[in-house]
């Protein structure tokens, strides 16, 4: 009867095997982020804009990504990735972009030198605007933002000129599908049907074995 115990396990493996496997990445989201800033002065850099802010006035950033990432003509092409192991201020982005209230969300592109951004062309909305589902992204596993730099050219001089197109995406874990309700019964229902035979059979074995006799008769 060793071949039950062997079902067993091989029918369980396959109703939970799901509990123990990594979720699998998913675009939870991806649109273009683009526009042209022109500013008074010599600049070389231009800068991607996604922030979380107070209000429409945009009076405090309350959490933001590539910030800092300064772009030149160079990184065409590239891809460029934000994950909480890459960037402080992920967690508290992350956070506010799935706590279930419609924030503030200001998008857009900024010019600027390697020390920062000087001049910014952005635009400021909902989230639920932003992402086309409301109120934002809450009950989505966020585990990166990206872009990918798809056009981008920079003229510095008295007057610089500058033109982004960057394809921005929010990736996540797609959930792992739940165990349906008849599967774990069913697993349930073999387990009892195995310990039962399992059972049965050793007991059977031992009344039909015959002791040895002391004096070997």
């Amino acid at each position: 009867m060793r071949f039950v115990p062997i079902l067993a396990l091989a029918v369980s493996g396959l109703l939970l095997g799901g509990a123990g496997r990594p979720a699998l990445a998913q675009t939870v989201f991806a649109t273009e982020i683009s526009g042209g800033v022109g500013t008074a002065g010599s600049y070389t850099h231009l800068y991607v804009l996604f922030r979380v802010v107070d209000s429409a006035d945009q009076i405090a950033t309350r959490a933001s990504v590539f910030g800092a990432t300064g772009l030149t003509e160079s990184d065409l092409g590239k891809v460029f990735v934000s994950t909480s192991a890459t960037d402080l201020d992920f967690d508290p982005l992350v956070a506010l972009l799935t706590n279930g209230v419609d924030d503030w969300l200001e998008t857009g592109t900024c010019l600027g030198d390697a020390n920062g951004k000087v001049a910014c062309g952005s635009s400021v909305g909902r989230e639920s605007g932003f992402f086309g589902r409301s109120p934002d992204l809450q009950g989505e596993r966020i585990e990166s933002f990206s872009i990918r730099i798809d056009e981008i050219s920079i003229d510095p001089g008295t007057f610089t000129t500058s033109n982004l197109r960057a394809t921005f995406t929010i990736s996540g874990a797609a959930p792992v599908p739940a165990v349906p309700g008849w599967a774990v019964l069913a697993l349930a229902g073999l387990l009892v049907i195995v310990a039962t035979l399992t059972l049965g059979s050793r007991r059977s074995r031992q009344s039909n074995s015959r002791p040895e006799s002391i004096l070997g008769e």
